[in-house]
């Protein structure tokens, strides 16, 4: 009984957060101002996935409008799970790059076989862009996976014509940051997250709708239903931002903050402020 009963308190406790994040993106999306932003990007495309499902969260738009080469660089990043899963997961992201069309590459070994790698990957496949999580993240990995490209980029001695393009995964990108959308109606909205559902089987607890919002609030960008968005810029400048990769303190407060999309926006804008 005792069990039921926690389960009832488990549905309605999902059922109160989903409902207190529609009413205030609603609120939210009100408050953003349209601007003038890039629609779209464009050329030869390395998309470093710290773990599998990041790409699809973060730049599935991307992904199924662009019609330059796409590599999938799949970090491997463990992320917790177990060996079994992580094989799973593997196999997930190999069928979406299979639905797509996209080649996929392995980026495995220790941290500084996998700098050694990147570095080796950017040389030979001379990206225009290089996606990456945006920099202000709680994930260790995601953050591991930004040192990695910085030590592969000073480690390149020719001279390289690349952009970095910071996508969001769960921490939504502030607008001063955000240079780029790619629109999304309704209907584009909805199969994008059941692509996300049949492929990866293994994150059917994955806060969907919450995700939503965080497109919904965007796409008042644009004046678009939702958006999926990015900060596309320079080496140099990107290099910059390093010193506001929050540390673990800030982490944590990110952690407590991100499951409410009012509560995570109001966190990062302190962040950001240096607060």
């Amino acid at each position: 009984m005792n069990n039921y009963i926690k389960k009832i308190y488990s549905v309605y406790k999902k059922k109160s957060y989903e409902f207190v994040n529609i009413i205030d993106s609603y609120y939210l999306r009100k408050k953003i101002s349209e601007k003038k932003v890039d629609r779209k990007l464009m050329g030869k495309s390395l998309i470093l996935v710290p773990h599998a499902d990041d790409e699809w969260v973060g730049c599935s738009q991307f992904i199924i409008n662009n019609n330059s080469d796409i590599v999938l660089y799949n970090m491997d990043m463990q992320g917790g799970d177990s060996s079994d899963i992580h094989t799973t997961r593997k196999k997930e992201l190999e069928k979406m790059a299979y639905k797509y069309k996209l080649k996929l590459q392995d980026n495995i070994g220790k941290v500084e076989e996998k700098v050694d790698n990147l570095e080796k990957k950017i040389e030979e496949f001379k990206p225009d862009l290089i996606f990456i999580p945006f920099f202000i993240d709680w994930h260790e990995d995601h953050i591991a996976v930004m040192y990695v490209l910085r030590e592969a980029l000073r480690n390149i001695k020719k001279d390289i014509d690349v952009k970095i393009v910071m996508y969001q995964v769960s921490v939504p990108i502030p607008e001063q940051y955000i240079t780029t959308c790619i629109g999304m109606n309704r209907r584009t909205q909805i199969n994008k997250w059941k692509t996300f559902r049949d492929i990866y089987s293994t994150q059917a607890f994955f806060p969907v709708k919450r995700f939503c919002c965080n497109e919904y609030i965007n796409g008042g960008i644009i004046n678009s239903y939702a958006a999926e968005v990015y900060s596309c810029m320079d080496v140099n400048e990107w290099f910059s931002y390093f010193s506001m990769i929050p540390d673990r303190k800030a982490r944590i407060d990110i952690i407590n903050s991100f499951r409410n999309v009012k509560k995570i926006r109001e966190c990062t804008g302190k962040l950001i402020d240096g607060e």
